[in-house]
């Protein structure tokens, strides 16, 4: 009792500070360039692409996997897709995600991205890779994150509570800024996330964090014209039918993010909504393999009209120890020598 009134006080005081932060002015010193793609893979080993649905050592140990990004028509300039000019058209970005967990409480993971294709048009200062760099691809920032098990589990409780922060360390100068595969400085992200399982095939799960990062501007253009952005409030709901054994997982995640500040929260032109449809299938219990195909309900910069998601995990699970056979004597030390001896009584022990 007394870790769950302590997880609900940790949890009401990350959303008490994240709020306290909505007000503030426009940073006059607005930077240029920041990373394009919005995309950000959920731990290695999940069976979500961008909702956490959290595992822990009771499950595995670690776990590795590679995830394909495709995106189509990522970044625009102009007050909407029809009437603007793509500068992005199509981006093909790839993600390296590592993660390790121990004391069944914490789990840790760093991803790394590279953008391996990027197809467009030079618009008002902004250009894609293929144009712009020899070789075209890029290398983004790094991401650190972490994660703390309240209560419960997110695969087997009916509700269980985490809470997390991802960081993004910023590559030093200003290729990616320039490059638009990442931040001019680091980026930090703290988290709750709510997840458990109900009726044995159904799971749930529901993320809410506090993005901050500097304001940038994607163009040369005024700030104004919603080529900008800065701290977020983001969010993400995942609901999933699941086999009994765990190994499939079918199931739609929703992506939500607007405008944190200078008066811009839950405005359309700056607020992202996303919709993915994903499966994932666990073979042999080691591999899992993972598919994802949705677009922008409402479209933001970063947020593709149309998004497809490939994932190759290596995420072996945890074998359970296979039963002893004890012999019990009930007798002990054997039996009198005027009884007649009685078989001894295999148990089997977990």
């Amino acid at each position: 009792m007394r870790l769950y009134k302590l997880a609900t006080a940790a949890a009401l005081g990350l959303i008490v500070t994240l709020f306290a932060t909505t007000a503030s002015a426009q940073d006059k010193n607005t930077q240029f360039g920041f990373q394009i793609e919005r995309y950000e893979p959920t731990f290695a080993g999940e069976s979500t692409f961008g909702v956490e649905r959290p595992w822990y050592s009771s499950e595995r140990w670690f776990s590795a996997d590679f995830v394909l990004d495709e995106g189509h028509n990522p970044a625009w300039i102009g007050v909407n897709r029809g009437g603007g000019h793509g500068a992005i058209d199509d981006e093909f970005v790839g993600h390296l995600n590592l993660a390790a967990s121990f004391l069944d409480r914490f789990l840790f993971g760093i991803s790394f991205q590279e953008t391996l294709y990027e197809g467009g048009s030079p618009v008002n200062g902004v250009e894609p890779i293929q144009t712009s760099r020899n070789g075209g691809t890029a290398f983004g920032d790094p991401r650190v994150s972490g994660m703390l098990r309240l209560f419960g589990h997110s695969d087997y409780s009916p509700i269980s509570m985490h809470i997390g922060a991802d960081v993004w360390i910023p590559r030093v100068g200003n290729a990616n800024q320039l490059g638009n595969d990442g931040d001019a400085n680091a980026r930090v992200m703290p988290q709750l996330v709510l997840a458990g399982r109900v009726a044995r095939a159904f799971r749930w799960s529901f993320n809410f964090g506090y993005y901050w990062r500097d304001d940038a501007k994607f163009t040369n253009l005024p700030a104004a014209v919603q080529n900008i952005v800065g701290d977020e409030v983001r969010a993400g709901i995942e609901l999933g039918y699941t086999t009994q054994n765990n190994r499939f997982n079918i199931g739609p995640e929703i992506w939500f993010s607007s405008h944190a500040l200078n008066d811009k929260f839950f405005y359309k032109e700056y607020t992202s909504l996303e919709i993915l449809a994903s499966a994932h299938y666990l073979i042999a219990d080691m591999f899992r393999i993972g598919v994802g195909v949705g677009g922008a309900a409402q479209p933001h910069l970063g947020t593709p009209e149309m998004r497809a998601l490939l994932r190759f995990a290596c995420a072996p699970l945890r074998k359970a120890p296979a039963p002893q056979i004890v012999i019990v004597d009930p007798h002990q030390h054997g039996p009198p020598h005027h009884e007649a001896p009685c078989p001894a009584t295999p148990v089997l022990r977990h």
